[in-house]
């Protein structure tokens, strides 16, 4: 039997697997995803230069879906992360992980992405 508790943030039951340990050795009362949560806004805001309530409208306008493939946020194990230009710092919207890596590791080049279509054109 799996063992659950309650997240004092969002207070829904979860599995226990869920939430951290603190520094002494106990379960932390709120679990992974919402102490996230709550971190996040002022990291974002300092990070990218857009308050909390910007970048949840830009969500909002892409129907909570990935930019690239529309997975929903809901449908992806960590959500729906905030893609950006490495150079200017300025957001372009959300992708999911695989979508946002994958541009990352073809190094946002459009010349390569383009290439890389053809390649999987080519091998129908």
């Amino acid at each position: 039997m799996t063992k659950t508790k309650v997240c004092n943030y969002c207070d829904q039951e979860k599995e226990i697997a869920l939430f951290e340990l603190t520094g002494y050795g106990y379960i932390r009362n709120i679990c992974r995803k919402c102490r996230h949560k709550r971190k996040r806004p002022k990291h974002l805001a300092k990070t990218y230069g857009l308050s909390y309530q910007e970048l949840l409208m830009i969500k909002e306008s892409q129907d909570y879906k990935c930019a690239i493939c529309g997975v929903h946020d809901e449908n992806t194990t960590r959500g729906l992360v905030i893609d950006h230009d490495h150079e200017t710092d300025r957001v372009r919207g959300y992708l999911c992980e695989p979508c946002n890596r994958g541009i990352g590791f073809l190094r946002e080049n459009t010349e390569v992405l383009a290439r890389a279509i053809e390649y999987l054109n080519r091998s129908k």
